[in-house]
């Protein structure tokens, strides 16, 4: 565990080194913020209320939506780090000594990743708390509807890293990830109701949508923080959440033990 830790932390240190890098990220978050506010301000013109959701929660659903994606080093997008750095790593021939470390592969990519995660932290809650003052954003219904966000949202950077980890092995057999990695971050713009909420989607698409995994990065946490989602349904949908990153995480563990036989195979 104490490697782990250390990885993490070591992960945090690269990323307080770019201190350049992380201005330019946050002035991209407030930029969002503004042009978020200012298209749904201009949809509900003459409006309090569309699709049974009243401005004051959209704007909250949205604010927090950039704030997310700051967190999760996603922005809106699934980016797909952990790809890139894979086969950035494969073409140079640098994986062999990653996979040398006493660790277990997918938890030091995960412990570095969650390095990440700690720095995006710092910028984003900061930018949160004048969002919700500045915007006067509506908080979460109480307490419980608290706990659940949080829960929900730490199984949504879950979700998004098993995603990433699954994207990146295909660095294994092909050594480049861009192409499907655009386009998993296309299909995670579309289906996690990210800009748009599911709860404008026609109802047969929100119902499939809402059992796919893209909702649990998203949706699921933000319509819990706002109070869409409550009581059992919210529990409904955690458990939904749960199920998928317990099948993502088993299929990550088989797809992993075949991508390091190939490797070896071909590496003699």
């Amino acid at each position: 565990m104490r490697a782990y830790l250390e990885i993490a932390k070591k992960s945090f240190q690269e990323m307080l080194s770019s201190r350049g890098e992380a201005l330019i990220r946050l002035l991209a978050m407030l930029l969002s913020l503004y042009l978020l506010r200012s298209f749904w301000k201009g949809l509900y013109a003459g409006s309090d209320e569309v699709q049974g959701m009243k401005f004051t929660s959209m704007l909250t659903y949205a604010t927090l939506s950039v704030i997310t994606g700051g967190i999760l080093n996603i922005f809106g997008l699934l980016q797909v780090y952990i790809a890139y750095w894979m086969a950035r790593k494969m073409r140079s021939g640098e994986i062999v000594m990653d996979l040398l470390k006493p660790t277990d592969f997918e938890l030091y990519l995960f412990s570095h990743s969650t390095g990440r995660l700690a720095f995006n932290l710092m910028f984003s809650v900061p930018v949160a708390i004048l969002a919700f003052i500045v915007f006067r954003l509506e908080p979460p219904p109480g307490p419980a509807a608290a706990f659940l966000f949080m829960g929900s949202l730490a199984i949504g950077y879950l979700l998004v890293f098993l995603i990433d980890f699954l994207v990146s092995l295909i660095a294994f057999w092909t050594t480049q990830t861009r192409g499907v990695g655009g386009f998993t971050r296309l299909i995670i713009a579309l289906l996690s109701g990210s800009f748009i909420p599911l709860w404008f989607f026609p109802a047969w698409a929100r119902d499939a949508l809402s059992w796919l995994p893209f909702s649990s990065i998203y949706h699921a946490p933000l319509s819990i923080f706002i109070g869409k989602l409550k009581g059992a349904e919210a529990m409904k949908t955690i458990a939904v959440q749960v199920a998928w990153a317990l099948v993502l995480f088993a299929l990550s563990r088989v797809l992993w033990s075949r991508a390091r036989r190939h490797l070896m195979i071909h590496a003699g």
